[in-house]
């Protein structure tokens, strides 16, 4: 036959009264001391803050617009009715790629919901982009799409005034 074994040390243990709780044992009897077992659930982990951003919706959304009026003017495209309708291209493809560009700054993390507005701004999106991103490659193309916006806002003024 073999001796009783010798009863647990002291600590927390499962509960044989209460599951899902932790109980004190002192070394010879259960305590009053109780404690829930619920583990809390981790919170959602996030993209590093240096994670990685595709930009080509934000190339495209510099490049196209500054692209479309050149090519309209190549074309010989001038006039009130030109610019209106370069204006509602050139407007309509910010928002779009710009939109996609926002879009996966958002998976990645880098930014809110709130961060969508800015597109609303049009190419001053470029602006707050910069300091968003902070990588030299995406604050290069951020002042690109800066400038091409203002050059084509511009060439879209000459276009609607041009009489030829």
């Amino acid at each position: 036959m073999q001796p009783p074994s010798p009863p647990p040390p002291p600590g927390w243990y499962p509960s044989p009264e209460r599951p899902g709780h932790l109980q004190f044992w002192n070394g010879s009897a259960w305590t009053s001391d109780l404690h829930s077992t619920a583990i809390p659930q981790p919170a959602a982990v996030a993209p590093p803050a240096g994670a990685p951003v595709s930009a080509w919706a934000a190339g495209l959304a510099a490049a196209v617009p500054l692209v479309t009026v050149l090519l309209a003017v190549a074309g010989g495209a001038y006039g009130p009715t030109a610019a209106s309708a370069l204006g509602v291209i050139t407007t309509t493809t910010v928002i779009v790629f710009a939109g996609l560009d926002v879009s996966a700054l958002r998976r990645a993390g880098r930014v809110g919901p709130g961060f969508m507005l800015w597109i609303l701004t049009m190419w001053l999106y470029f602006i707050p982009r910069v300091f968003v991103v902070r990588t030299g490659w995406s604050v290069a193309l951020s002042l690109a799409g800066l400038i091409s916006g203002l050059l084509t806002l511009g060439f879209i003024g000459q276009i609607q005034t041009f009489q030829p």
